[in-house]
């Protein structure tokens, strides 16, 4: 069993610290009292407890978060008295207190706020990007409307390639059925001026 008798240095009155204290100590098993010193600017802490659990719980209170901020921390070993049956917080003028509870209210409220001010500004940036994303599945359906009418014009291109290519047809077959007509009468008359070089001879 060690007793120590620590000051911490910081922000850690009026911040709801001693609280904080309290919660570590009681989960870890460790006796003792926390109290604000008048310098208004540290607090006293007195620990009874095993040396591996006094070293933990002084990890544990080293706090720095929005309200906290522990600046630092010394420790003074005394010879145990065992006068502790459980960790309390020694309080002090009763208005004090009412006003220290008041300020970490104020201070837990203004925090509150500050994510609600950081949740709106990431719902916003959401928004920005949400508006980004629809102006680039605008431009999508753009780019895919002139595709289909560029389909659409190959397509045409082709009904009028191919109505083409049959009228083509049509008239080449025209001008070959006239030509085959010509040149058979030709054959034809070939044949008869044959017969009548014949007959002559």
């Amino acid at each position: 069993m060690k007793r120590l008798r620590i000051t911490v240095y910081g922000r850690v009155q009026r911040t709801g610290y001693r609280d904080a204290v309290a919660e570590v100590a009681r989960r870890l098993g460790i006796k003792g009292s926390v109290r604000n010193l008048e310098d208004e600017v540290s607090i006293e802490i007195v620990a009874e407890g095993e040396e591996k659990t006094l070293k933990q719980f002084i990890e544990m209170i080293n706090i720095k978060d929005y309200a906290i901020n522990v600046e630092r921390i010394d420790v003074k070993e005394e010879e145990p008295k065992g006068e502790f049956k459980y960790f309390k917080i020694i309080r002090g003028d009763p208005i004090e207190e009412l006003g220290e509870r008041m300020d970490v209210a104020g201070k837990l409220l203004y925090k509150m706020l500050e994510k609600q001010d950081q949740m709106l500004e990431k719902q916003d940036e959401m928004i920005e990007k949400q508006d980004e994303m629809l102006k680039k599945q605008d431009q999508m359906l753009k780019k895919q409307d002139q595709m289909l009418k560029k389909q659409d014009q190959m397509i045409e291109k082709l009904d009028r390639f191919h109505e083409d290519t049959a009228s083509r047809f049509d008239r080449m077959e025209e001008k070959y059925g006239k030509i085959s007509i010509f040149l058979e009468r030709i054959s034809i008359a070939l044949e008869a001026l044959a017969g009548i070089k014949e007959n002559k001879g």
